[in-house]
């Protein structure tokens, strides 16, 4: 029976933060040659044993990700460690933005400062823009923490240095990583008009899409309005950008200024966003 459980055991070998553990099983137990450059838990707790049979402890690196273990080899996540950020499974993020703002480089070491959303003005135009007229409170807060972290990305990438770049790439998130994926027509909740159609409900048609870009446009601190509200027609946001009044459209169109493509016909600069990998 010990040899069988032993050889259960040395099958978890790699980390999976969501299969079933042998947590019943005390490493105390098991001779401490057993068991080597492997994964377990310990106590509830993840824990790595290195060469000598020992807990690790500090920064571990295993299948090319960066891990951190305590002064008790327990397996750190969703935290700070220093200058770098363990995520939910405890891997040290790298090229991109923390759940709460900040930017970190290839090497995952932070490199800017935290990014300020405006909260008060997500606050005050909630009825402004009729976001979530037929969704719960519940369906709000998830569609609005997408929202965020939307705005998060786009203001913590540096390279984005004017308005319309900024908003092109909202837009650009919201189009390749949502609004491609869901099946664009009406439902008889109604959350096609609303961000959690978009977001979350996988639904959409042009007033969700709108409303979906407004919404991150609020975080980003944008005053827009609704174009063509609550009309059979295609809609988009108006906002003003670098000085000027544009466009920003989440559905094909893209951003700019002047007149809508929808209305002139002229579909040069989306091309040329496409190109660019944009749309």
């Amino acid at each position: 029976m010990k040899k069988q459980a032993l050889c259960t055991m040395i099958i978890f070998a790699t980390l999976s933060l969501t299969s079933t553990v042998f947590a019943s099983q005390e490493y105390k137990k098991i001779p401490r040659c057993a068991l080597n450059n492997t994964w377990l838990v310990n106590n509830d707790s993840w824990c790595y044993v290195d060469s000598n049979g020992s807990f690790t402890k500090g920064w571990k690196n295993t299948q090319d990700r960066w891990f951190y273990f305590d002064n008790e080899g327990k397996l750190v996540t969703n935290s700070w460690v220093g200058n770098y950020y363990v995520d939910s499974s405890g891997i040290m993020l790298k090229n991109t933005t923390t759940p709460d703002g900040y930017r970190v480089g290839s090497d995952g070491k932070v490199i800017s400062a935290k990014v300020s959303l405006d909260e008060a003005r997500v606050a005050s135009t909630l009825e402004k823009h009729a976001y979530y007229k037929f969704c719960s409170q519940e369906q709000a807060n998830q569609a609005d923490a997408i929202a965020r972290s939307i705005a998060t990305r786009v203001l913590s990438d540096s390279s984005l240095v004017t308005d319309l770049a900024k908003i092109k790439k909202a837009a650009s998130i919201i189009y390749r990583e949502y609004i491609m994926e869901i099946s664009c027509e009406n439902d008889e909740n109604k959350y096609y008009r609303s961000p959690y159609g978009v977001f979350v409900a996988g639904i959409s048609t042009g007033a969700g899409t709108t409303r979906a870009l407004g919404r991150v446009l609020d975080f980003m601190g944008y005053d827009w309005e609704h174009a063509n509200h609550n009309t059979w027609t295609h809609q988009w946001c108006i906002v003003n950008m670098d000085g000027q009044t544009g466009y920003a459209d989440a559905m094909d169109y893209g951003c700019g200024f002047g007149t809508h493509p929808y209305i002139s016909g002229d579909m040069s600069s989306v091309n040329k966003d496409i190109a660019n990998g944009l749309y």
